[in-house]
């Protein structure tokens, strides 16, 4: 192929493998280089096609990409990180964890005639070793620095809940400090005067004052009772069941349970609900929000007032509503019912009591249901309660 002996001799030198190709893929030329570094033999591979030995190059793209080098003369650079034209075949026996990089260049005939291509081969076995220890030192680090992200991350949560859990004990102690010491208090010392006193007290001034008590710590109770539900809600020891229940028939049941004390207050106390609102959540919970806020509606509603239970689908939604034509709040009142920390009771419109904790247990469980408390309210106007839950679609 190569007449000229010097030449010839420079190419044989060069650690660059060097091979020249016929048009038809025939081997024409095949370095020192070449025959050491894939252990084939000049005299074993020239004069055959390279596919034989590497069948890659018998693959239509790469053959389609060496005509257009002989056609055009533009090179062809194959990467070893994209192609593998020279991974020995492994029916051979050969290693086929070597790599290289292939430039395909058109080389002119002798006179204009039939031109070949020149093949340069240069391993770059070694350097792509490398390049994917570097990469795997990389996907370690980034893994590393992933992971401590994470810890920073967990601690960050933790710190965060640790700060939650500090002022939910701050505001059970702030709680039990003044909501629950002042009654017990004042039960002590009426005791201790009913009994200094029990001689020079009528039958009747001692039922009264028994009553008061009694009243007292029913109220006192009731507190204690709201304290520590919610004081396992902020803890996470209260989670929620989600089951699939009938909205609209579990407020025709709270309406029924509660017609009787609206009647008394004469309160009207009305129904509007959608047929088959199937809702996923927890039931107790809902229960507990839909009761205190009927609740809260005849309590802050006058005599003459009404009262409206609506429940209604949006979408995949089921909305639900408690509308008043009571006293309603100004924003100020509003704030501080639902701010963290502060316990705000108000006197209903005939002096019924209550713990100040409806309203948060109220949206404690929405959130661990995956909703929230929407107000809407005017001091004179009334109030409106509602909130959404997931509701299954419909068949």
């Amino acid at each position: 192929m190569i007449n000229d002996p010097w030449v010839s001799s420079l190419l044989h030198s060069v650690s660059t493998g060097i091979c020249i190709l016929s048009r038809d893929g025939r081997v024409l030329f095949w370095n020192d280089f070449m025959e050491s570094y894939l252990d084939i033999p000049e005299q074993t591979i020239l004069g055959r096609p390279i596919r034989d030995f590497f069948p890659a190059f018998g693959q239509e793209r790469y053959k389609d990409r060496i005509d257009r080098v002989f056609d055009f003369g533009a090179p062809a650079f194959f990467s070893a990180r994209l192609h593998s034209l020279f991974r020995a075949d492994p029916d051979t026996g050969r290693d086929a964890e070597l790599f290289q990089d292939l430039t395909i260049s058109f080389l002119e005939g002798k006179g204009g005639g039939e031109g070949y291509a020149l093949l340069s081969v240069h391993d770059v076995t070694d350097l792509n070793h490398k390049l994917e220890e570097r990469n795997r030192l990389y996907r370690r680090a980034r893994e590393e620095i992933l992971e401590r992200e994470k810890a920073e991350t967990r601690l960050r949560e933790s710190e965060t809940r640790l700060t939650e859990l500090n002022r939910t004990k701050d505001q059970l102690m702030s709680i039990i400090a003044h909501d629950l010491r002042g009654p017990i208090s004042s039960n002590v010392l009426g005791l201790e005067s009913l009994i200094g006193s029990y001689g020079d007290m009528g039958e009747e001034e001692k039922l009264e004052f028994l009553k008061l008590m009694l009243e007292g710590s029913n109220q006192t109770l009731s507190l204690l009772e709201d304290l520590l539900v919610w004081a396992r809600v902020q803890s996470g020891v209260i989670a929620p069941r989600i089951e699939r229940f009938s909205m609209d028939q579990l407020a025709s049941r709270e309406h029924q349970t509660f017609f009787q004390s609206a009647t008394q207050k004469e309160i009207g106390l009305h129904l509007d609900l959608g047929s088959h609102l199937e809702v996923d959540a927890d039931k107790n919970m809902i229960l507990a929000v839909l009761r205190n806020l009927i609740s809260n509606a005849i309590k802050f509603t006058p005599r003459g007032g009404q009262v409206w239970v609506k429940a209604t689908r949006h979408g995949r939604t089921v909305r639900v509503e408690v509308k008043d034509t009571g006293v309603g709040m100004d924003p100020t009142t509003l704030s501080q019912l639902l701010e963290a920390g502060k316990l705000v009771t108000t006197p209903g419109t005939e002096q019924e009591k209550g713990t100040g904790f409806g309203l948060k247990l109220c949206q404690e469980f929405l959130q661990k249901n995956g909703g929230a408390l929407e107000i809407v309210s005017q001091p004179g106007n009334g109030s409106s309660f509602s909130f959404t839950l997931p509701s299954p679609p419909t068949s």
